[in-house]
């Protein structure tokens, strides 16, 4: 009889430890097939909602009737809740969001759209990426391609996605749109690309509002001297240059009306002071004088059309004159009464935007005395603003004479007044030193948007086309959506 043998230990442990090698290698090429496979779609997912999210905001800034690019500061702490059940925002305090406005941007670190709801007057959550495990980072940035462009409503658009701990990121977009039907595409978002985008669905208008323009500007006597011409260090020293201070100025304001021309519906006042800001200014040449004269008339400060009046406004830039000491006070007066007066004219039931321009070059004397027992400060041509008159001042403002008051007394006084006259006040600083601690004092006064530091006559002119262009774009709504911190970021120190 033939003995059957079985499998010797050796046998078994080897047939197990090479079952073994083969289970581990396929299951090896399984997992790592299952984990492509999911990281594939993963990545397929996030391609698709790329490019579902790309479309959408395509589309919305096409068919927008006015877009405005926030930077980050602006959108990243609105307080979003997420649960399990529901999506909604905390508003509490927050005066982030803007009833009738719509939001795309990221919140933590989730895409959402925000839609205005006119029913229930609050902003409805779309999270337009779920990522509820936070492993992708998203980084979102929006750019108009020609902010100085008044014309140019095209954007720039990018979007790119990185899973946490990777290097590359794994969506990266970029593309563009034009908001065809916009009154408006304004750029917000400063020297860096913006973090979020605001738009609206309103119907256009048929008609634009008035925009009105003071323009105070400082011609005193500090203002012939030196300014440097160009700012950089990148080019030769024989080429930078000096030019004087009211050079400067008049090269500038050119380009302001040059711009303001281009809109329609603009009206002007210049309000121009030194000693004081009398009208008519005196001083200057006969082209200046000229130029005064076939503008404004005779008696009094008033708005006139910069499409009607363009050559002899440039006339008048062109040859502005510096002399005489510094009374801001009595041009903060004569400005408010100026635009005090217009408002008793009739527009036809036209909105009216008012614009306060204030230039100055940062010296200032401390008192504007009399001048042979006249006050150089004058209630001709006050027109029937209220409680402005010299009198009045000198009676509840200081003790001083009428024609003695002290400016650093009389600024909060006048300032307060031409403050509750426009929420759009721009004060601009020419000067490579100015007093800051006045300058300050001035913008409390004032209530403007922070001060612009033009340090040489480029920054001057960038200043003064960056207001200029401002205006053009607040043709249309009244104010654009809320900002933190508030006003738009024309220049800085």
């Amino acid at each position: 009889m033939k003995i059957r043998r079985g499998l010797s230990l050796v046998e078994v442990v080897s047939a197990l430890a090479l079952l073994t090698i083969v289970v581990s290698a396929a299951s090896s090429i399984l997992f790592a097939t299952m984990r492509t496979e999911r990281i594939s779609a993963s990545e397929f997912n996030l391609q698709n909602s790329s490019r579902m999210l790309l479309d959408d905001v395509t589309h919305r800034i096409r068919n927008a009737s006015a877009v405005f690019i926030l930077p980050e500061t602006s959108f990243n702490e609105v307080n979003i809740v997420i649960t399990p059940n529901t999506t909604y925002i905390d508003y509490g305090d927050s005066l982030l969001l803007s009833r009738d406005w719509n939001y795309y941007g990221i919140v933590g670190n989730e895409i959402v759209h925000l839609r205005w709801n006119d029913y229930y007057e609050r902003h409805d959550v779309q999270r337009v990426f779920h990522n509820p495990d936070d492993v992708i980072d998203f980084e979102l940035n929006f750019s108009q391609i020609d902010p100085l462009n008044i014309d140019d409503n095209l954007i720039n658009f990018q979007l790119t996605a990185t899973q946490q701990g990777s290097a590359i990121p794994d969506v990266d977009i970029l593309t563009s749109a034009e908001a065809r039907t916009a009154m408006q595409v304004v750029d917000w978002s400063g020297a860096v690309s913006g973090a979020a985008i605001a738009y609206r669905l309103d119907e256009v208008p048929r008609t634009n509002p008035i925009a009105r323009v003071t323009l105070i500007l400082d011609l005193s006597g500090s203002m012939t001297s030196n300014v440097r011409y160009n700012p950089g260090f990148d080019i030769p020293c024989s080429e930078r240059g000096v030019i004087r201070r009211i050079t400067a100025l008049q090269e500038s304001t050119v380009r302001l009306i040059n711009i303001l021309y281009e809109v329609e519906d603009v009206e002007i006042t210049i309000v121009l002071y030194s000693t004081s800001a009398n009208f008519p200014f005196p001083g200057g040449n006969a082209a200046f004088q000229g130029a005064q004269t076939r503008i404004f008339g005779h008696s009094t400060h008033n708005f006139v059309s910069v499409a009607e009046h363009r050559d002899d406004l440039v006339i008048m830039a062109n040859n502005l004159p510096a002399n005489g000491q510094t009374n801001k006070a009595d041009a903060f007066r004569r400005s408010y009464v100026a635009i005090y007066d217009a408002r008793q004219t009739p527009t036809g039931g036209r909105e009216v935007r008012d614009f306060i321009v204030f230039m100055t070059d940062g010296d200032a004397n401390a008192t504007v005395p009399a001048s042979g027992g006249v006050p150089i400060i004058r209630n001709t041509g006050m027109g029937p603003a209220p409680q402005l008159n010299i009198s009045h001042v000198a009676a509840n403002v200081s003790n001083t004479a009428p024609g003695n008051i002290s400016w650093g007394i009389a600024h909060p006084f006048f300032g307060s007044r031409l403050q509750s006259m426009s929420s759009d006040i721009f004060f601009v600083v020419l000067s490579g030193a100015p007093n800051t601690t006045r300058i300050n004092q001035l913008h409390a006064d004032l209530g403007s948007f922070p001060p612009i530091w033009a340090h040489n006559r480029h920054q001057l002119d960038e200043a003064f086309e960056g207001i200029a262009r401002y205006v053009a774009s607040e043709m249309w709504h009244a104010r654009g959506p809320r900002m933190t911190p508030p006003g738009p970021p024309v220049g800085g120190p």
